[in-house]
C-alpha cells in the first residue's frame, strides 16, 4: 500500500503498484528489483525521497516498509 495524507493506493505486487501510478515502465518481463527502481525513480521525479525503510515479520509474514518525504 501508498498511502499519503490524501490517498490510499493498494496494490498487490510491484507491477500493479506501477500501473496504478502510471509509472513509466519500459519493456516486459522486467525483474521486480527493476520495476521496484523505476517507482522509486519515478517518485524521486515527483518530489520524493526515501526517509527510512524498516523490514519486520508480522504474523509470520515478511515486511518491508519505506518512508518516504517531500524534499525540502
Amino acid at each position: 500500500m501508498l498511502a499519503t495524507a490524501r490517498e490510499n493506493t493498494r496494490a498487490d505486487s510491484w507491477d500493479d503498484l506501477a500501473r496504478k501510478l502510471k509509472v513509466p515502465v519500459k519493456g516486459d518481463n522486467l525483474s521486480k528489483q527493476s520495476v521496484r527502481l523505476a517507482i522509486f525513480d519515478f517518485l524521486g521525479s515527483q518530489g520524493w525521497e526515501l526517509a527510512t525503510h524498516t523490514t519486520f515479520t508480522m504474523n509470520g509474514a515478511f515486511v518491508s516498509a519505506k518512508t518516504f518525504k517531500r524534499r525540502k
